[in-house]
């Protein structure tokens, strides 16, 4: 036998920050995976995953500029570019009805196509922040919190068990990911 290093499976590893969240209280997953004891590259794997699980809603605050905006990256059914994903961002109270669109993400790449030349600091803030999870070996700033929303990224089912809310999927989903 030889004497190789555990590596964590993804169900220690969705364990290992459930218990982290609940004995911390975390309540946005910004802090949480700045407290967990992965690589920074395995943590925002984690988002991008969540990001482009077809029908995520998140929310990103900046307290260096003292704004947040609200966005759903969603994925028509039956899509003939798998990669693509349309982006939409709240505009108005109604957190399900006040969403409109403004533009094309490819997650595969990252690169967005915006919907029109407007070009505001929710934009700005949008690109930076896929740009902090897309590069690996860039620092998670300390201005920069990430929110998931109460809903499965996958299937926009209300999320009702604490491990599920706190990774953003649910658990049938999960297992599809996993799968993958």
């Amino acid at each position: 036998m030889s004497n190789t290093e555990h590596k964590e499976t993804p169900e220690e590893t969705t364990a290992r920050y459930v218990q982290l969240a609940q004995e911390t209280g975390l309540v946005h997953i910004s802090l949480a995976l700045k407290e967990l004891n992965l690589p920074l590259k395995k943590k925002k794997a984690d988002i991008w995953r969540y990001l482009f699980a077809g029908n995520a809603t998140f929310t990103i605050e900046s307290t260096k500029v003292n704004q947040r905006y609200t966005y759903k990256i969603y994925q028509r059914k039956n899509e003939n570019i798998c990669s693509r994903y349309l982006i939409y961002r709240l505009y108005g109270p109604d957190n399900e009805n006040d969403y409109r669109y403004i533009g094309l993400i490819y997650n595969d790449t990252g690169n967005i196509t915006w919907a029109s030349a407007h070009k505001g600091m929710d934009l700005k803030m949008l690109s930076a922040f896929l740009q902090i999870v897309k590069n690996p070996e860039q620092p998670w700033p300390d201005t920069c919190h990430f929110y998931m929303s109460g809903r499965c990224a996958c299937c926009g089912r209300k999320l009702t068990t604490p491990e599920s809310v706190e990774l953003g999927i649910g658990p049938t989903c999960l297992s599809y990911l996993q799968d993958d």
